[in-house]
């Protein structure tokens, strides 16, 4: 019974940290080959908390809307930390037939980022799959061809 009600208080207290906030910022083609054509749809987030927030997994799907539905499901490490009262643009790969064309392309893009909450106690409940705090996203748009910015941390 003790165990039950440390961890639950430990539970409370890691949750005292906000949620970053997730925003779809663009989307442009980036690689054409006789494979494929790759896009790169890029999420904008931002950390209202005073600690830094590591980003662990994003889970998402990119939708061609008016192509038959042709979608592009993908699960990536984050491989970032979201500064301190900061943003970072997350830049998310999506591939698609050589045929497609992607310029002028309307989609629809919606996921998941796992990230870790400040402190050990939050790193222990989350590498035993007990907390594992998540922001979801979601949002249209159509790909632009002059859209080619690298991801990278902004302030």
């Amino acid at each position: 019974m003790l165990l039950v009600l440390c961890a639950a208080t430990c539970v409370g207290v890691a949750s005292c940290t906000s949620a970053p906030q997730a925003e779809l910022s663009s989307a442009s083609p980036r690689d054409r080959q006789e494979a494929g054509t790759v896009a790169m749809v890029y999420v904008e987030l931002e950390n209202p908390n005073q600690e830094p927030l590591p980003l662990r997994t994003v889970e998402y799907t990119v939708e061609l809307t008016g192509q038959g539905g042709m979608k592009f499901q993908g699960t990536r490490a984050a491989e970032a930390t979201l500064p301190s009262q900061g943003k970072h643009r997350l830049a998310l790969p999506a591939a698609f037939p050589a045929s497609v064309d992607l310029v002028g392309a309307s989609y629809r893009i919606s996921g998941t980022i796992r990230y870790l909450k400040p402190g050990q106690i939050a790193a222990i409940l989350y590498d035993y799959r007990v907390s594992r705090p998540s922001v979801d996203f979601s949002g249209t748009g159509t790909i632009a061809a002059a859209d080619l910015a690298p991801a990278g941390p902004t302030r």
